[in-house]
């Protein structure tokens, strides 16, 4: 009798660890991911690849964050890389669209050359990953999945709008000044016969003009609302012309 008790109690006790175990287990991915971020990581099992959904009044990011070969984290490895330097301003930035990805070409007027052979008030064609545009015209030229760009069950509408943007930063605007370091990108865009340039590190290379004359990169945000608070990269054009 006493060992049927005892044996009793022991099956008690192991049903309440179980119980107590699974009420404290971690959070669901839910809770902290959105879906769409779970869905593509699903997807991509293999990658660090993985997107994140921010909604901001009337519109919604997307925020890729993606693997890179190399981050040009100082001065002088962008320099370095770079064949040409310059600080300029953003005259017009136009969503373009290839291999199912899209794209932001944007004209840059020159304001000064600090390396390469541009000249002071030349446009020239920047291109850059990612977009501003909505959901319907990604879709159409994207082949976007149902539920990579979707929260809940409901489609997002055509009208929509929507930026896209990789590790927490986004594309030129219109009006922006910025000081860039560039490579050459000739004959990446197909059709297009124009010299064409491409932003050293993907974002690493784009600085922006603050109001005391000096070029900051921004830190990485949900949103292409800029934060230039904390830590980042600082850069002068004078720091630039007596080095280069």
């Amino acid at each position: 009798m006493k060992k049927q008790i005892i044996l009793t109690i022991a099956v008690i006790m192991a049903v309440l660890y179980v119980a107590c175990a699974s009420s404290q287990k971690s959070p669901k991915p839910e809770e902290t991911e959105t879906a769409a971020s779970i869905i593509e990581a699903e997807k991509n099992p293999e990658t660090s690849e993985i997107i994140r959904i921010t909604d901001v009044e009337d519109v919604r990011y997307y925020n890729n964050y993606l693997s890179k070969v190399r981050n040009y984290t100082t001065k002088d490895e962008l320099q370095n890389a770079a064949s040409y330097i310059i600080t300029a301003s953003c005259v017009s930035a136009t969503t373009v669209y290839q291999l199912n990805k899209i794209y932001t070409l944007s004209v840059l007027k020159v304001q000064s050359v600090c390396k390469g052979d541009l000249q002071p008030d030349q446009e020239i064609y920047v291109i850059e990953l990612g977009g501003r545009t909505n959901f319907g015209e990604y879709d159409e030229n994207c082949n976007v999945d149902e539920k990579a760009f979707e929260q809940g069950v409901e489609r997002l509408p055509d009208d929509q709008k929507i930026v896209i943007g990789h590790d927490g930063y986004y594309p030129l605007s219109e009006g922006e000044n910025v000081l860039l370091f560039l490579g050459d990108s000739s004959g990446f865009l197909e059709g297009f016969e124009a010299p064409l340039f491409d932003i050293i590190g993907a974002t690493d290379g784009k600085l922006y003009l603050q109001t005391d004359g000096i070029y900051k990169r921004p830190l990485p945000t949900s949103t292409d609302k800029y934060d230039f608070t904390g830590d980042t990269l600082t850069i002068s054009e004078d720091e630039l012309h007596a080095s280069t």
